[in-house]
């Protein structure tokens, strides 16, 4: 959170299994296809304060376990 980042990489969560991801106040403008790749135990996602212009309709694919998407 608050690390001025501008995207997100796929290859950041390789090797985790995580549940809860935070984004918070960064100046990420896009979510991509697939951009979470294969975290199947990810619930909650927060992306808030955020300057996302743009989420592809498959950026939350494969997702099953996903609850919670927090854009506010």
């Amino acid at each position: 959170s608050g690390n001025r980042l501008r995207s997100i990489n796929r290859k950041w969560f390789n090797n985790f299994d995580l549940k809860t991801v935070y984004f918070l106040t960064n100046s990420i403008e896009e979510l991509q296809a697939n951009q979470f790749g294969n975290m199947n135990n990810l619930e909650n996602i927060y992306l808030g304060i955020n300057r996302i212009r743009h989420i592809s309709p498959f950026a939350f694919k494969n997702l099953r376990k996903l609850y919670c998407i927090d854009l506010r």
